[in-house]
């Protein structure tokens, strides 16, 4: 059991050190807000989302280095890559991350075990969460086929050409 749970978005440092953390056995809980993650405000259009979070740190002792389990849910809207019309996504995420100055050899963490090699021993909060945000969108969002107003017009521009070799069939048949 964590020995800390910081519940209220105020109380959340700006930095933490992952290792201090990991070392009491500690949690983060609570909300960040987009308006300074300045990656991911050039690609939703909501820039008061907010982005829920928890985090838990502990050590990975045959490997020394720090284990950040957690995840994160929010709502970001988001332009369909179909059709360019506005649409919201809901993205929840679990996080796994190895923490360590020298991540060479991990073998013996979990498969979906992110590796993070690090020089400094901290990091700023909103960096981490937009991080994983990024990491978590979808390449190319679009509305579901059904939902997407640009469906019915794809499928009315999808006309049915002939191919172009037709006419090297047809000059093969004449010769002969």
């Amino acid at each position: 059991m964590a020995k800390l749970a910081r519940l209220m978005s105020p109380d959340l440092p700006q930095y933490i050190e992952p290792a201090r953390l990991a070392d009491n056995a500690e949690s983060l809980k609570g909300t960040l807000g987009i308006d300074n993650m300045q990656r991911l405000l050039t690609i939703v259009d909501n820039r008061d989302a907010l982005i829920t979070f928890h985090l838990s740190f502990s050590r990975n002792e045959e490997e020394d280095v720090v284990v950040i389990d957690g995840g994160f849910s929010t709502e970001l809207a988001v332009h369909c890559q179909r059709c360019l019309e506005p649409m919201v996504i809901r993205l929840e995420k679990v996080i796994r991350i190895a923490w360590g100055a020298d991540m060479t050899d991990v073998g013996s963490l979990a498969a979906d075990t992110e590796p993070l090699e690090v020089s400094e021993n901290r990091i700023a909060l909103t960096d981490l969460i937009e991080d994983e945000v990024l990491l978590g969108l979808p390449m190319s969002p679009a509305h579901s086929p059904e939902e997407c107003p640009a469906t019915e017009l794809l499928q009315e521009l999808q006309v049915s050409r002939e191919n172009p070799f037709a006419v090297l069939k047809n000059l093969k048949t004449d010769k002969q």
